[in-house]
């Protein structure tokens, strides 16, 4: 993850290890969930909602390009952490609400 100098912005960069093959730039925005899937495909990714409920939304991002696909949405929760099973069959997340009570 780097700051984009000429646009202000948080993008993902990727490169194999094992080749010399130009590296992708995908416009994923900064976040704290930021995973592989496990056949190394795709990049799952959380966006957080600018509101008092910090509402998240997780999508996968082909690295062979084409726009996000929506993977989970757990609204009005927040998805707090996501995980694969080592054979990818199954997925675990953990979600979470924020509750207030207070009063004004």
């Amino acid at each position: 993850v780097f700051l984009d100098g000429q646009t202000n912005q948080y993008k993902v960069r990727v490169r194999p290890l094992d080749s010399e093959e130009p590296a992708k730039i995908l416009d994923i925005p900064a976040a704290y969930i930021l995973k592989w899937t496990p056949d190394g495909k795709n990049l799952l990714y959380r966006s957080l909602e600018a509101s008092p409920e910090m509402l998240s939304t997780v999508w996968i991002q082909p690295l062979a390009g084409g726009e996000p696909k929506l993977f989970l949405s757990v609204k009005p929760d927040r998805v707090s952490n996501i995980s694969f099973s080592p054979d990818g069959k199954q997925t675990l997340f953990i979600r979470s609400k924020t509750t207030t009570d207070a009063v004004m």
